[in-house]
Parts: structure tokens; sequence; C-alpha cells
């Protein structure tokens, strides 16, 4: 899993790692800006990952803060669930 700001977008980049090539699977992603305690639901997203991989890119508003924000994922056939860290700088 990796994330990343692409202008005014933060995406996540997901892949499913099976012993045998993934099929596809449903992804939940929660987002949890810099300096919140929790995810913010309006940043929530259920996607497919068609062969077990899945980029999602997530808007970013102007009033959004700069700084350490966390991605969340999870398969939710497996409850397997990864997370990892962005930079962002909120677009101006």
């Amino acid at each position: 899993m990796s994330a990343s700001q692409a202008g005014d977008r933060l995406v996540a980049e997901a892949a499913v790692t099976a012993g045998v090539t993934p099929t596809d699977h449903v992804l939940h992603i929660q987002i949890t800006p810099a300096g919140e305690d929790g995810p913010r639901y309006e940043y929530d997203r259920q996607v497919l990952a068609e062969h077990g991989r899945a980029e999602v890119p997530i808007p970013l508003a102007h009033s959004d803060p700069s700084g350490a924000w966390t991605v969340a994922v999870r398969d939710v056939a497996t409850g397997l669930a990864a997370e990892t860290e962005a930079t962002v700088s909120a677009p101006r």
C-alpha cells in the first residue's frame, strides 16, 4: 500500500498479495487528516480492486490541513488490513 499527493488529490494505491493470482476484492479505505483523532467519513470509500489492485484518488479541499495523513485499507472479505502515511500540502 502507498499514498501520495498528486496536485489537488491524495492518491492511495493498494494491492492484495496472495500465493496465487488475486481475484477481484472489495477494499474499504479510511483517511485520517493531519492533526485529527480518527478518520473522516467523507473520505471513506468502498472500492473494487480488480485482480487485487486499486488506485483511489481522493479530492482535497483548500481548507484541508497540511501534514501527515493516515491512509488505512481493509480487505472486506478477509479482514486483512494495512496502513500508511502521506505528507499533504493542502492545495491553495
